[in-house]
């Protein structure tokens, strides 16, 4: 329809809203034409009586009240309307009701292009009503300027054609306005009339026969009725002006009471939300996607209400569960799974208590039921599932699987519908997913009008938190954030008993809660009274890594020093200290690792970014400090147990524990390199003699010194461990047959040549049998590689001489014992 005015308010009105506005305009501009015109066949004294009437019209609309709850408004000035049509006829009051209804339109606040439809049906309004009214008393078509000053009519008929009157009056006026604001709102016209427009019925009609009682008692007793009857009417008009505004006001608080209330609810989802590392505006998203739904497939106004609150505390039973389980990189277990489960049946007893005038428990406890029955609490299949918990599900899968977790990337658009598509008819109602996509372009533009635009990714979520409306929501995900973090990182230390995983573990997870560019943790030795640089991450890694330093010594020898810590000093003199020439740091901060009184070490960081550390980063690095002393700690008191269950504290070499832990090591690189090695058995010949003897204690030492020996003649990279009693074994790696019976000979020379001086001028002296098998070739096991090897070192041992005991002076007389070879010989 081409539109012949174009105002600005107008541009918003869709089409058929404009049609009707444009309908209802001209005709009452046409109406109101017409009455001009035949407003010229009043005299003089009709004249002047319309003017003062439009005077009081436009003064006393400026009281007109609003009915509590509705568009509608109740004004004095439509008394002297209907005035108007007794006394001055059709014309006069066609042209008064256009006054009083852009006055009372403006007293309402209306947009200007308001203001000329509600004139325009006004006048409109009166015109076809009044023209009604003087057919009914003429029997007839009625004049243009009928009025009744001068005709003598019955009473019955009177009142019968006020009737006529204002029951067209009240149907032209409401049902034009009614469909106006229905069809601007997308809402339906016969619900809006009912709730907006039909008590304004009374007050019509009250006022109407209340006029045309003035008006017979005027007419038969004069104009001193009326001076009677003003008060009267007025003062009925004040009545019910002051309970209206007491009606609004007791409206405008419940109203912000409840505005209050939903702001409560909305602030206590979003903080849930951040308990689980969501988005600011996840509930809110949501509450748009559901009532959007719910609205196309016609839902009660009841549900609708109930999924925007259902929307925004879904999830409140989470906070029944601990935020390891929460917030979780991986798959959680089967018991972790079903405390997660309990949020659903403890939110509904949560929000139950709250006394929801609509059912919002159902959402909160079903909303996790699927369409086949599988779902939880109760596995309720189908439509046996309250439709707003599977709108729900619906939204709740699709804005969730959009989000950013700790244990997965959020999906596209794209990918999120696809997997809707995908549970369709198995995990949700076929019919809801079909409604859904097929609106999903409007409930976005919705959403992107409300400025909660869902971009992607951990992009959205750093802008959400950074908006000014949101900084509390950030705050709240920082401390739940750290809480997991050190939870994370207590579970990982209580399960570390390595040092050098200790401390590795300890600088990357400290990078989660306190920034630095370079971070050094320095173990302290008490024995040589320096500290150590274990372990370097960050910037100048490698230069800082191995480095060491004694109390005193800049910021960290300082922190050694005293044992307290220090913070944003500047690192130039612990940089000298270091000895490491590093870049433009502009800060540090030093914390001691104490267990109790024992100094661990120290923990160290430096920043180029960060220029000054703040209370919070002092109180985390303090928490982290003692998590770490007791981990370092332990992995210490392990290493040095593990050290000592796999060395033989007599000779200080490897134990037989420690042998066999070696060779399956060996023997795995040996596959892989498809390289064999040897094993040597070694025995002493003529031990047990010093024992018995010389005693435990001279044959100890004697022991001890032979060990040296042998170790000293094996390669850097070979291995060799005390097996038992007298007896060695030693892993030579890549060594060939030859190699082996060279190595032998010089050890045998090597034992033959060590002599422990006795009492007097006597030394003591053993020798040595070896024997050797090789891997794999003659053996795949330890045990059977030691059994061919000792068979072949007693058949050396045969031809050995007992312990000999020489004269200790130069030239004596050395016993000559033969050599054992081994191998083969």
């Amino acid at each position: 329809m081409l539109k012949l005015i174009n105002l600005p308010g107008l541009s918003e009105y869709d089409q058929r809203s404009h049609n009707l506005w444009l309908t209802v305009v001209l005709s009452g501009t046409l109406g109101v034409l017409l009455s001009g015109w035949w407003l010229g066949e009043l005299n003089y004294w009709q004249f002047w009586q319309l003017v003062c009437l439009g005077t009081v019209i436009v003064l006393t609309g400026r009281l007109a009240a609003v009915m509590p709850g509705t568009m509608a408004a109740l004004s004095p000035s439509d008394t002297l309307v209907f005035f108007a049509v007794f006394f001055l006829g059709t014309p006069a009051a066609t042209l008064l009701a256009g006054i009083n209804g852009w006055v009372v339109a403006r007293r309402m606040e209306c947009r200007f292009e308001e203001r000329i439809y509600y004139a325009a049906n006004q006048s409109l309004a009166t015109l076809i009503a009044a023209w009604s009214f003087y057919g009914i008393i003429n029997w007839g078509w009625p004049s243009a300027v009928n009025n009744l000053v001068a005709w003598p009519i019955s009473l019955e008929r009177l009142l019968m054609a006020a009737l006529v009157m204002l029951s067209i009056h009240f149907v032209l006026t409401s049902t034009p306005a009614a469909t106006f604001q229905a069809w601007r709102q997308n809402a339906g016209a016969g619900d809006l009339w009912v709730s907006h427009y039909l008590w304004t019925s009374i007050h019509l009609f009250a006022t109407g026969m209340a006029t045309t009682l003035v008006f017979v008692l005027v007419s038969n007793h004069g104009p001193i009725c009326l001076l009677a009857m003003a008060p009267v009417m007025a003062g009925a008009f004040a009545t019910g002006r002051v309970y209206f505004d007491k009606i609004a006001a007791t409206k405008l608080h419940i109203a912000q009471m409840n505005r209050l209330h939903l702001a409560t609810v909305e602030a206590l989802a979003t903080a849930i939300d951040a308990q689980v590392q969501t988005s600011p505006a996840h509930v809110r998203r949501m509450q748009i996607y559901a009532e959007g739904l719910a609205r196309v497939l016609g839902l009660q106004e009841s549900e609708v209400q109930a999924l925007r609150a259902g929307a925004l505390l879904h999830d409140i039973g989470k906070l029944a569960v601990p935020d390891q389980i929460l917030n979780k990189p991986g798959k959680l277990t089967p018991a972790e799974f079903e405390k997660m489960k309990t949020h659903t049946t403890v939110g509904a007893q949560i929000v139950e208590r709250a006394g929801f005038p609509y059912p919002v428990v159902p959402i909160v406890c079903y909303h996790h039921e699927r369409w086949d029955g599988k779902g939880y609490p109760v596995g309720l299949k189908g439509e046996q599932i309250p439709i707003t918990a599977r709108i729900l599900s619906v939204v709740d899968c699709f804005t969730s699987a959009c989000e950013e977790r700790p244990y997965r990337r959020g999906l596209t658009r794209e990918q999120a519908c696809k997997l809707l598509l995908e549970e369709r008819g198995k995990h949700f109602d076929p019919q809801l997913v079909d409604a859904f996509l097929a609106h999903l372009a409007d409930f976005e533009q919705e959403i992107a009008a409300a400025g909660l635009a869902n971009s992607s990714g951990a992009e959205r979520t750093e802008q959400e938190s950074d908006h000014e409306e949101w900084q509390y929501l950030k705050q709240i995900h920082s401390a739940h954030r750290e809480v997991y973090s050190l939870y994370e990182i207590a579970r990982s230390f209580s399960s570390t008993l390595e040092l050098d995983g200790a401390i590795s573990l300890f600088a990357s997870k400290l990078q989660q809660l306190v920034p630095f560019d370079t971070c050094l943790v320095c173990l302290y030795d008490e024995e040589t009274a320096v500290a150590t640089v274990e372990k370097a991450i960050g910037k100048y890694a490698e230069a800082f890594n191995g480095r060491r330093l004694s109390p005193g010594e800049g910021g960290t020898g300082w922190v050694l020093a005293s044992r307290q810590p220090l913070f944003n000093a500047h690192p130039a003199p612990d940089l000298i200290a270091l000895k490491v020439e590093a870049g433009a740091f502009k800060t540090m901060a030093a914390m001691p690792l104490l267990k109790e009184d024992l100094l661990i070490g120290v923990i160290t960081l430096y920043s180029e970014t960060v220029t000054h550390y703040t209370e919070d980063h002092l109180r985390l690095l303090e928490t982290l400090s003692r998590l770490a002393a007791n981990s370092l700690f332990n992995a210490l008191h392990h290493a040095a147990t593990r050290e000592s269950a796999l060395t033989d504290q007599l000779t200080g070499l490897p134990n037989s524990r420690a042998l066999y832990l070696q060779f399956e090591q060996e023997a795995n690189r040996a596959n892989r390199q498809n390289s064999p090695f040897c094993v040597l058995m070694m025995d002493l010949d003529g031990f047990k003699r010093i024992n018995d003897t010389y005693g435990h204690q001279l044959g100890d030492q004697f022991l001890a010194g032979i060990s040296r020996v042998i170790a000293a003649e094996m390669r850097s990279y070979d291995f060799l461990a005390r097996y038992g009693g007298d007896e060695f074994v030693a892993i030579l790696p890549g060594m060939s047959r030859a190699d082996v019976d060279e190595l032998t000979e010089r050890i045998v020379r090597a034992v033959e040549n060590y002599s422990l001086p006795l009492r007097g001028e006597q030394n003591l002296r053993v020798g040595i049998s070896i024997g050797s098998a090789r891997y794999p070739t003659e053996g795949t096991s330890l045990d059977r590689l030691l059994r061919l090897a000792d068979q072949f070192m007693y058949r050396n041992k045969k031809a050995r001489q007992p312990t000999s005991i020489e004269p200790a002076q130069k030239g004596a007389q050395v016993i000559s014992l033969p050599h054992s070879r081994g191998g083969r010989s």
